[in-house]
């Protein structure tokens, strides 16, 4: 769990805390928060076994949404994260080939939150992820070549379940798992540090055409010694 980041999974929002490695003098803020991601990171995502799969709206693993795949998306977040110093807003959007999509992120610690969409948008929801980097202490027993940085990315750590259901349907989460490839991290314009790279492991939920109306998106990530509702989170989304 020490390969990435600091405390908290932004892209899961779970309120769980971890402890980070330290930086040295010089390394800009940019490379720190590129570094936030994952931090439950991949949770045990291959101990999900058992759920069903949602039916209508949920993408499958090999479809796209504005012509873009779920590895487009989990990397598309990290990116979010970096740019908001790890703080990703619960209900946001981005711009994929002039088409809006949602991004949505789970709170986490048992809250609820409530999104509004219109009809016919197409919809991210983070799960879980996790990111290794070229940084120094964030990509611990593993080398800093793409191979090495992809397969820290996939290094799951155990005793953490994650699970996710839609209207009340569990979802298969191991048939989405994805991983983004190797990509470039901004750093912050004008800063001291190379450009790291950096590999993400995750999943998400990708949605395209949810009927009119209130759908309930529930998370969840159990971890050993973390409070029950740590990973609890509910997105509430009007569709209109």
């Amino acid at each position: 769990m020490r390969r990435c980041v600091v405390a908290l999974v932004v892209t899961i929002g779970a309120a769980l805390t971890l402890a980070a490695p330290s930086f040295s003098k010089g390394v800009s803020q940019m490379r720190r928060r590129a570094l936030y991601l994952g931090v439950l990171g991949v949770l045990g995502l291959l101990l999900a076994t058992g759920a069903l799969a949602a039916t209508g709206p949920l993408v499958p693993a090999s479809g796209k949404v504005a012509g873009k795949g779920y590895a487009f998306y989990l990397k598309r977040l990290q990116l979010i994260a970096i740019a908001t110093d790890g703080r990703i807003p619960s209900c946001s959007t981005v711009n994929v080939g002039g088409q809006k999509v949602a991004m949505l992120n789970p709170p986490g610690g048992g809250r609820t939150v409530t999104c509004n969409e219109p009809a016919g948008r197409a919809i991210y929801v983070a799960v879980l992820s996790n990111t290794c980097s070229t940084q120094q202490g964030f990509h611990q027993g593993f080398g800093t070549s793409d191979t090495d940085l992809m397969k820290c990315a996939k290094a799951i750590p155990t005793g953490v379940t994650p699970s996710a259901a839609l209207d009340g349907h569990p979802v298969n989460l191991p048939a989405l798992l994805t991983a983004t490839g190797v990509f470039s991290v901004p750093k912050t314009p004008g800063g001291s540090t190379p450009t790291p790279r950096a590999a993400a492991y995750g999943v998400g939920l990708l949605l395209s055409g949810l009927s009119n109306g209130t759908h309930t998106i529930q998370t969840n990530v159990k971890a050993p010694g973390a409070p029950p509702s740590a990973g609890k989170s509910t997105i509430e989304v009007h569709v209109v």
